[in-house]
């Protein structure tokens, strides 16, 4: 569980690499990346927002009204996530380099979805729930272009997972290995240092 001194530290931490990254400003959504070898996924994820609002308007004034920011990093816990106190997207480089555009906008869709949802809270009682209702909005989105069924069905198979996948145990478990990973790929842990230490905390 985070304390408030935690999320200060994640704040200030993010807001430097914020003020840092190069970005630019579509509709009022702020969009940074922080590296600058990674210049070339503005216009991937700018690419992506131009492709919520041709196939879904609707779905873009959301996405106006909830998101101040959509930030591009190297994100350890997942491919996306939605931080509600900053009103802001962040999304895995790695994802938005390799990810065709309808698969980039799509994860946008779900994330913007969690910011619409947060008057529920997010505890792992409902959390199984709230994840299902954002994969659906991917599901309704990709329908909207006739070439969508590929984002349909990987959507399905995160929708049909069981709800065992959104304990707090098991997203621990991926968090602690996408933190190694992107300490691995950063160059700040060597690889048989972060061996032991899974090793040390099973």
């Amino acid at each position: 569980m985070r304390t408030g001194l935690m999320d200060w530290l994640s704040d200030v931490v993010d807001r430097i690499g914020m003020r840092l990254s190069k970005n630019i400003i579509i509709d009022g959504i702020w969009i940074g990346v922080v590296f600058e070898n990674d210049i070339s996924l503005l216009d991937r994820a700018r690419e992506a927002i131009s492709f919520i609002e041709t196939y879904d308007p609707v779905t873009y004034t959301h996405l106006q009204r909830n998101i101040d920011r959509i930030w591009i990093t190297l994100e350890p816990h997942g491919i996306g996530k939605y931080i509600h106190r900053r009103r802001l997207i962040v999304l895995d480089a790695r994802y938005v380099r390799e990810a065709d555009t309808e698969v980039i906008a799509s994860l946008v869709v779900h994330e913007a979805t969690h910011a619409r949802l947060i008057q529920f809270g997010y505890d792992e009682s409902i959390r199984a729930r709230i994840e299902r209702c954002c994969i659906r909005r991917e599901v309704a989105f990709a329908r909207r272009y006739s070439w969508g069924e590929p984002v349909v069905r990987w959507a399905l198979e995160r929708h049909d997972q069981s709800d065992n996948v959104w304990l707090d145990d098991q997203r621990a478990q991926r968090w602690r290995a996408g933190e190694s990973a992107v300490a691995r790929e950063l160059g700040i842990i060597p690889g048989w240092l972060v061996h032991v230490a899974h090793r040390a905390r099973s």
